[in-house]
């Protein structure tokens, strides 16, 4: 036999004992009434009734074996989910995927019996005074997001403990705990964070933890901005929104007007205004070209954005000065960023936007920018507003964001000072195209030009038609240019 690697004999007519001290690994094999081997991780040996050797018992043979004694217990551990089976008197009596405890026990004289031992993996083969199989409770989890990312990080805990437990206990390692079965947990800080579990039924817990289970790290800040109207006559006001990433807790806002030569080389920068609020509204009052920066931060770092060039300030409005009046098979649609503004003059007055209502005061000055490239009915009699029905809209009050989207209706009395940025186009079409400026004819037969009506307004009647078709389009009031070009085919 040997202990702790020295080799020690057993001479025959010995009274050998060999005691485990705990719980321990390790192998037996007994055949024939011979010990073939005997090999454990702590046990004691005894010879003749004196301690003779203790510790890791690496091999034994002994060829005959009298006056034999075993009494062994034999536990399998719980293992989530392990394929185990256990065959008695030939019959199956547990088989498949099991997370049960189970003990195994034999007090036997008989050296005669033949028994194998192994621990890892559980295997016991042999006689045996009893059994039990008890189902066990084992504490598992998995996650249903990623384990790490920027803060703020949500994270999905699913539970998939075995043994049907009736109560859950998470620790987050945060300072927070939460009884659900399966939570979702914000860490709202970087860190690394342990995570456990702990499960109960009537009569058994159990509990798993897995270290450095979550890692959040600080947040990536990322300037982003969106702006609308991005051209228009000065006065221009143009509202921009931040759509930073990161969670920045500061804005710097940097509006810088842009100088251009004859052959449009960028010969410097002037800075017209500056602002630190989250979402600025910025009126700008010049014409001109002006680059945008924003520069965002929070604690853990800064992020900016330039966009060169992002708004265009034309002078005051055109007025237009030359009565239109055009019918069409083209389908056409008013151009984005186009615009038009008036004083109310007359009471009641008033609009509405996305189903909300709004009074507009009398000296009001309203300004109505187009979103994006649409299309739309304007019926204007008398310097009377009686439609202006369009989806994409925004409506400024004196220089204020009234509301922006669909305008359902709209009615203004009396208005004074109307004066358009009104762009109109029609795109290539053969279609039957009528068009007649201060009364001369341009167009009377089938085209196919792209038309573009600048400075679409009133007439000196006060008067602007606009309808809008799938297929046709009406126009009568006024311009300041129109310009068509043919396609060759």
């Amino acid at each position: 036999m040997t202990v702790n690697g020295a080799r020690v004999q057993l001479p025959a007519g010995s009274l050998v004992k060999i005691r485990a001290n705990a719980d321990t690994t390790g192998t037996l094999s007994l055949r024939g009434s011979n010990i073939l081997g005997c090999s454990l991780a702590d046990a004691t040996l005894f010879m003749n009734g004196t301690q003779a050797a203790r510790g890791i018992f690496s091999d034994c043979f002994i060829p005959s074996v009298q006056s034999y004694h075993a009494n062994l217990t034999f536990a399998i551990e719980p293992t989530y989910g392990e394929v185990r089976e256990i065959l008695v008197n030939g019959n199956e009596v547990l088989a498949g995927p099991q997370n049960s405890y189970i003990v195994v026990s034999e007090d036997s004289q008989n050296p005669g019996k033949d028994l194998t031992v192994v621990a890892v993996p559980g295997y016991y083969e042999g006689s045996a005074s009893r059994y039990s199989i008890s189902p066990a409770l084992i504490a598992s989890f998995v996650t249903a997001s990623s384990l790490e990312g920027s803060a703020p990080l949500n994270v999905s805990f699913l539970d998939r403990s075995a043994g049907s437990p009736d109560s859950w206990l998470w620790d987050f390692g945060d300072g927070t705990s939460s009884q659900e079965q399966n939570p979702t947990h914000l860490y709202g800080s970087p860190g690394s964070y342990d995570v456990s579990l702990t499960v109960k039924n009537e009569d058994q817990t159990d509990s798993t933890a897995l270290q450095n289970a979550v890692i959040v790290t600080p947040p990536r800040v990322v300037a982003n901005f969106t702006a609308s109207p991005l051209t228009g006559p000065e006065p221009l006001t143009v509202r921009f929104t931040d759509q930073s990433t990161g969670f920045p807790t500061s804005w710097n806002w940097t509006f810088q007007e842009t100088s251009w030569n004859m052959t449009f080389y960028n010969t410097g920068s002037t800075i017209y205004d500056t602002s630190t609020n989250q979402n600025p509204t910025e009126t700008f009052t010049d014409p001109g070209t002006y680059d945008v920066w924003l520069t965002v931060n929070n604690v853990y770092g800064s992020s900016d954005i330039i966009r060169p060039g992002y708004v265009v300030v034309t002078s005051p409005y055109n007025i237009s000065t030359d009565d239109i009046l055009v019918k069409t098979g083209k389908p056409g649609y008013i151009e984005q960023d186009s615009s038009v503004q008036f004083i109310v003059s007359n009471t009641p007055a008033a609009i509405t936007i996305n189903g909300t209502y709004y009074d507009l005061p009398k000296g009001a000055v309203v300004r109505i920018v187009a979103g994006s490239d649409q299309q739309g009915d304007i019926t204007i009699d008398s310097n009377r507003i009686l439609k202006f029905a369009f989806p994409d809209m925004a409506v400024y009050m004196n220089g204020n964001l009234l509301a922006g989207g669909r305008i359902d209706s709209i009615y203004i009395p009396y208005m004074m000072q109307f004066q358009t940025g009104l762009t109109y186009y029609f795109s290539p079409n053969s279609a039957q195209t009528y068009e007649a400026i201060n009364g001369q004819q341009y167009l009377s037969d089938l085209d196919n030009a792209w038309i573009r009506i600048y400075d679409l307004g009133i007439n000196k009647q006060g008067t602007l038609s606009l309808i809008s078709g799938k297929n046709t389009t009406y126009i009568e009031g006024a311009d300041n240019q129109t310009v068509q070009d043919w396609i060759l085919q």
